[in-house]
């Protein structure tokens, strides 16, 4: 589980970086799922909320990847949600 919130917050801070400087989603979001490949099951889109219009009206791009880790032995919980979210100012 450690692991795995680490990959999440690389993955959110690889990808707010692209979003800061190319305000566009679709590269962001491409760059989160490359910077986590080990996570089983691999992020998708609904993983990673990004704003509809980055970097407008606000100086900041924001970047919130949500997943949730299964547990092995289910005793008490059978899942885990864990949250990664970075912010970096537009524009580099």
């Amino acid at each position: 589980m450690f692991n795995a919130q680490l990959q999440l917050t690389s993955a959110a801070r690889e990808s707010v970086r692209v979003l800061a400087i190319q305000k566009q989603r679709d590269p962001a979001i491409s760059t989160a799922k490359l910077a986590a490949p080990n996570l089983n099951p691999r992020l998708t889109d609904s993983n990673i909320v990004i704003p509809a219009t980055p970097c407008s009206g606000t100086p900041d791009a924001t970047v919130t990847i949500t997943y949730s880790v299964s547990l092995i032995s289910g005793l008490f919980v059978k899942t885990i949600p864990l949250q990664a979210k970075a912010v970096m100012r537009c524009g580099g």
